[in-house]
């Protein structure tokens, strides 16, 4: 999204209309070097950065530090940091609303002076995830106007995001490379015959992120989330509910359904540069079918940090929950918490151990306190229980127990 703000010339003693990219996706904001020298700010520090294109593409670069104030319409101003940079993105070419939008505009929000259309613009500023927040007004609403593209205030005025719907009843007809970008509305002119992975390119041309490994990689699930046009509709909304950070979990009821899902991901993460690996199914048809390169080697298979067995479909998941002989509420606690259960699997199991941590603090127990004998007593029979198996049984939605019960280990 783009919206406008005003800078103050130090030179000109005026305030000058300034273009900004909202992007949550960079963890740094930054500002054209151009502009720092033509507003005459005063440069804080310089520094080497280790920057990171998509890809994994690494490099240092020296970049110089700026404060400046961004004003809105109203006069008021908020303060910011940037990171210079020769360039923020290329010119944009801003299209024109449709008549029915200007008209909700007008009525929605009387005080816009203008609608900012059929221009082009170089956006000079990219604020990122450090000041994202304070910009966007999430306490307000988003407004859907006639067209179906959404209205979003900010500290600097409203601005519209997402795809008309004439582009999603019609994809057809639609040039892929075809988006939203503008305050009003933005396409970005590129040419069709290009790579489609310059779809999620185009709003960080220029801008290489900043941050650990961990953050690029969060950007990078963001930038396929938000940005890939180019998707077998139903695998994309079965990815989009079943991705989490690095790992894919799907299902199917068929062996030629999984095999269309796996060729599918495979298309899906090749196009914005992703090689998706180490696929295993519970299905032996399937997993020959898989390309050899393709599928996990491995023994040890986890999915959530949970241990599967995919010969038998089962999931393992280990109870830590073992007795100490000078057992203390220190000790309980560090019991109760060691097991690693992010589904709920064994709720049931832990839930004694849980209420007895509870009465230890009711009974006035310190850290270090040795439990009494009565208690000490208890808390052993609790771990014993802990040992062996449980059957977890799933339910549907019409209330029936499934068919299939799925045996925990813990």
């Amino acid at each position: 999204m783009i919206v406008r703000t005003r800078i103050f010339n130090e030179a000109s003693k005026e305030f000058e209309i300034v273009h900004a990219l909202l992007d949550s996706a960079a963890n740094q904001s930054f500002m054209a070097s151009a502009l720092a020298d033509r507003m005459q700010l005063d440069y804080h520090s310089e520094t080497t950065i280790t920057v990171t294109k998509f890809g994994g593409r690494a490099a240092k670069k020296r970049v110089k530090r700026v404060t400046a104030n961004l004003f809105n319409a109203n006069g008021e101003k908020m303060a910011m940091e940037f990171y210079t940079q020769e360039r923020i993105i290329p010119p944009l070419h801003l299209n024109e609303l449709s008549p029915a939008d200007k008209r909700a505009l007008n009525e929605i929000f009387p005080e816009v002076e203008e609608i900012v259309d059929r221009q082009n613009i170089t956006p000079e500023l990219l604020i990122g995830i450090d000041y994202f927040n304070y910009v966007m007004q999430l306490d307000v609403p988003s407004i859907r106007l006639p067209s179906g593209i959404f209205v979003t205030s900010t500290f600097f005025g409203p601005v519209i995001s997402g795809l008309p719907r004439h582009c999603m009843e019609d994809p057809e007809n639609v040039r892929l490379c075809e988006r939203v970008l503008h305050a009003y509305v933005t396409q970005a002119q590129l040419d069709f015959t290009q790579d489609y992975s310059d779809l999620w390119k185009l709003p960080n041309v220029g801008i290489d992120e900043l941050g650990t490994n961990e953050e690029e990689n969060d950007r990078i699930v963001k930038e396929f989330y938000d940005s890939v046009e180019l998707k077998d509709e139903e695998i994309y909304e079965e990815l989009n509910r079943n991705l989490y950070v690095d790992d894919v979990l799907m299902t199917d009821t068929s062996t030629a359904s999984l095999f269309h899902k796996y060729r599918a991901c495979k298309k899906i993460f090749s196009n914005i540069s992703m090689n998706l690996r180490q696929f295993m199914t519970s299905d032996p048809i399937c997993n020959q079918m898989i390309d050899s390169k393709d599928l996990t080697n491995g023994k040890n298979i986890k999915t959530l940090g949970i241990q599967w067995n995919p010969v038998q479909d089962e999931l393992q998941i280990r109870c830590t929950l073992q007795y100490d002989e000078e057992p203390t509420k220190r000790k309980v606690l560090q019991a109760v918490h060691s097991t690693f259960d992010p589904l709920g699997y064994l709720t049931s199991l832990l839930l004694p151990a849980t209420i007895f941590l509870q009465d230890l603090w009711n009974l006035k127990y310190s850290w270090d306190d040795p439990l009494s004998t009565k208690d000490s007593s208890t808390w052993r029979t609790i771990c014993e229980n802990a040992a062996g198996s449980i059957d977890s049984h799933g339910v549907t939605d019409d209330g029936q127990t499934a068919a299939r019960p799925n045996k925990t280990e813990v």
